[in-house]
């Protein structure tokens, strides 16, 4: 029951404050958590439009402080999809049969106008299957009221926003902040559209005071050390070619869908709160305060890979097009696995896909094993 007040951390003031009404009831808690089982963390998170955020596009995880304060106040995505259990994890005192009654009587908390006023891009999040989004659906199409600068590359083609800081591939639908491929070779190869970014830049910065959630001072104070530093030689080529140089800060989400930053050293990715405290991200079964870039390093280059297809967009469709399959290692005709199994796990079914596993070193050899 700890873990789910680390995640969910309004939980524990709301149950001790309704203690003395006797309402503290253990048993509701664990039914919520196994309506939990099998989902999504993007089924319980959500895009939030608060002015704190600068009009950046902050994540939220429902049954956190801020997560339910903000989705109250209307700042949530309309198109969050919201089924009965979400007031549930809201308010965990809630039985089943009210969480359905309040889903019928309390119309969606998000308020359009403060979504259109913020012109964050709008997509369906939520529960796609049980829940429902918001009457009004803004639309998704924000590069259509903008005046953009077509660009083509090698990668595809492009269209810089120069009074939004974004720059948006046509050939696969992403957003990219102009601060994170400013130093790119996309931009030296465009100088002209370069100069534009960075004067709407300025403009913008001299026009507009953000009251936001930005990186802290004692952050930037901290990666300034790395602001003139080059990637080690043993970094991965692919990392140095998309990852932004030292001394940059990332923002990122964590597995409960909160935004957290990332900072670049000469050989690594170090993870920050938003008040500058080091903190870990879970991957697989492991807890990792850093990311090590290097060959030889605690990651793999497979999640390495899945790292920057998702915060950095590249695209594996173009790496396929230049790389091909190394030659095999394996020279038999046959692979077999030899031993014998675990007590109990002789005839594991084929539909068994949530069982516990975790990666272990035996003699310098690696397993996969239940646990």
């Amino acid at each position: 029951m700890t873990s789910l007040f680390t995640y969910f951390d309004a939980w524990e003031p709301l149950l001790k404050a309704r203690k003395a009404k006797g309402l503290d009831k253990w048993d509701r808690l664990r039914e919520l958590s196994h309506k939990l089982q099998g989902k999504e963390v993007s089924a319980i998170s959500f895009t939030c439009a608060h002015p704190s955020h600068a009009g950046e596009p902050v994540r939220h995880l429902l049954g956190s402080v801020e997560g339910n304060l903000h989705f109250l106040l209307g700042y949530g995505n309309p198109r969050f999809h919201i089924a009965p259990y979400h007031w549930q994890i809201i308010d965990p005192n809630l039985t089943e049969e009210e969480a359905v009654e309040l889903s019928k009587r309390i119309a969606h908390p998000a308020n359009p106008k403060l979504w259109e006023k913020a012109g964050i891009e709008a997509e369906d999040e939520g529960d796609q299957d049980d829940g429902e989004a918001h009457k009004h659906r803004p639309s998704t199409k924000r590069e259509t009221k903008r005046t953009g600068i077509p660009v083509r590359s090698a990668a595809g083609t492009y269209v810089c926003y120069p009074e939004d800081g974004l720059v948006y591939g046509v050939h696969n639908g992403h957003y990219y902040r102009w601060d994170s491929v400013k130093d790119s070779f996309f931009a030296a190869q465009h100088p002209d559209v370069a100069e534009a970014m960075e004067n709407a830049s300025v403009r913008k910065s001299l026009g507009k005071i953000h009251f936001g959630v930005t990186p802290s001072p004692a952050l930037r104070t901290y990666t300034a050390q790395y602001s003139n530093s080059s990637y080690d030689e043993n970094v991965w080529s692919l990392v140095k070619s998309v990852m932004p140089k030292p001394g940059k800060i990332l923002r990122l989400e964590d597995k409960r869908g909160e935004t957290i930053f990332g900072v670049t050293t000469t050989n690594s990715v170090e993870f920050y709160d938003r008040a500058a405290n080091r903190i870990s991200v879970r991957l697989f079964d492991r807890e990792h305060d850093h990311f090590d870039l290097t060959r030889d390093g605690n990651m793999s280059p497979a999640a390495l890979l899945s790292f920057l297809t998702k915060h950095l967009k590249i695209s594996t469709q173009l790496l396929s097009d230049v790389t091909g399959p190394g030659e095999s290692l394996i020279k038999a005709a046959q692979i077999c696995v030899a031993g014998e199994a675990s007590e109990g796990w002789d005839d594991v079914p084929a539909e068994a896909t949530s069982l516990e596993k975790s990666v272990v070193y035996d003699n310098g050899t690696m397993k996969v094993v239940h646990v």
